[in-house]
């Protein structure tokens, strides 16, 4: 068995999709010191997910990891995670609506697609 407990991704404003996250997921959003401007999502239990400016890039520094510049800045949504969380679909389809996040049942797969941003999907597969 595998467990992911931290990944990263970039997102065009990472407080705020950081912010819907921790909505969604009963998370907390905080500031991502290493990085100016990004942001991550804690999960509990050590798990979280970092949300980097489009700007940003991971660098090797001499053995060590480091960031960078990236010009021009990152697009598309390429990077998306699947979460399973205790909440069912229609407390997040509450949620998603209170917040203004586009989103859409995908039966056929047994999850909901929220788009934190224009350039960030999360699929949330609910409890109920």
């Amino acid at each position: 068995m595998v467990t992911i407990e931290h990944a990263s991704a970039y997102a065009d404003d990472p407080q705020r999709a950081a912010e819907h996250l921790a909505a969604l997921c009963g998370g907390t959003a905080a500031p991502f010191h290493p990085l100016p401007g990004g942001w991550m999502c804690m999960f509990g239990g050590g798990a979280f997910l970092e949300l980097y400016p489009r700007t940003a890039r991971l660098v090797s520094r001499e053995g060590d990891v480091a960031f960078a510049e990236l010009q021009p800045a990152a697009t598309g949504a390429g990077a998306h995670f699947n979460l399973k969380v205790d909440r069912t679909r229609a407390e997040l389809e509450r949620i998603c609506d209170e917040r203004g996040l586009k989103h859409g049942w995908r039966a056929w797969a047994g999850f909901l697609d929220v788009w934190l941003d224009d350039g960030l999907l999360v699929e949330l597969v609910c409890s109920g």
